[in-house]
């Protein structure tokens, strides 16, 4: 008797909220319709009725332009055409990737190293465009260009210490970012 009263209690309809559709809308991308439901007190298709009457979508589709101009490829982040050779291959019909290479630079550095390009941009400009190791530019190539600096990160706790030539982050990966093994090496480059 009392289960099917919490049933019938449950059951009945009662109107969304501003609270409810506020909180709705700033969770849906990082919770399930299931969570939400659980949270708000509402069954599953309650949740997923309301979201589509508000057109909440996780991912947003974008509408490629009518006309792309030959030897481009439209990038679905920046939403502009861009040149093929800035684009990755792929398995895709037709073998290059729908994320432009600077976009999914981008994508990475947040996902991997946490911070902006804005960020990015910052630490370049305070650095001067140079290694924080060596003092020079990056010289590496890469398909004929030349590589950004790579973003070093103290493998421990993750944080990001600045910006290195190739060469100057194979150097601290090769000596495990030990100081005690970079210091024997200077002290045997000091031997004559």
């Amino acid at each position: 008797m009392v289960n099917s009263k919490i049933e019938l209690e449950h059951r009945v309809k009662r109107n969304w909220t501003v609270e409810e559709d506020s909180f709705l809308i700033d969770n849906f991308k990082n919770k399930t319709i299931k969570q939400i439901g659980i949270l708000l007190n509402r069954t599953y298709d309650n949740v997923k009725y309301r979201k589509d009457q508000l057109n909440i979508h996780k991912h947003i589709r974008v509408k490629k332009p009518s006309f792309i101009p030959p030897g481009t490829k439209f990038c679905l982040k920046c939403q502009d055409c861009r040149p093929i050779e800035i684009f990755q291959k792929s398995s895709r019909v037709d073998g290059l990737s729908d994320i432009c290479t600077p976009c999914r630079r981008i994508k990475q550095m947040k996902i991997l190293y946490g911070i902006s390009k804005e960020e990015f941009d910052a630490m370049l400009l305070e650095q001067n465009n140079v290694c924080a190791i060596c003092h020079e530019p990056e010289t590496n190539t890469y398909n004929g260009k030349v590589r950004y600096l790579s973003i070093d990160h103290d493998h421990t706790n993750g944080k990001v210490r600045g910006l290195l030539c190739t060469h100057c982050n194979t150097l601290l990966g090769k000596a495990k970012d030990n100081k005690e093994i970079l210091l024997n090496a200077i002290k045997y480059l000091s031997k004559e």
